[in-house]
């Protein structure tokens, strides 16, 4: 069973950061054939602003549960 990774690229300078970041680790994984799934999610300002929510409640719970790893970009 793979084990997850959210990422979390958030705003600006983050953005572009997890998109290499990425790549990279999307990399690593093909050519170590790991067993790792990859989670965007939209939890930026973007979202915060158009919906009044940036973390959806309970998703602390579901990172617990599900992820082994948490990558975020950048906070403003």
């Amino acid at each position: 069973m793979a084990k997850r990774i959210a990422l979390i690229p958030r705003d600006g300078i983050g953005i572009d950061v997890t998109v290499e970041a990425t790549q990279v680790l999307k990399t690593v994984i093909a050519s170590r054939d790991l067993p790792l799934e990859l989670a965007t999610f939209d939890w930026g300002a973007e979202k915060s602003l158009r919906e009044g929510i940036t973390v959806p409640k309970g998703a602390l719970d579901v990172f617990q549960r599900e992820f082994v790893a948490i990558f975020i970009g950048a906070l403003g």
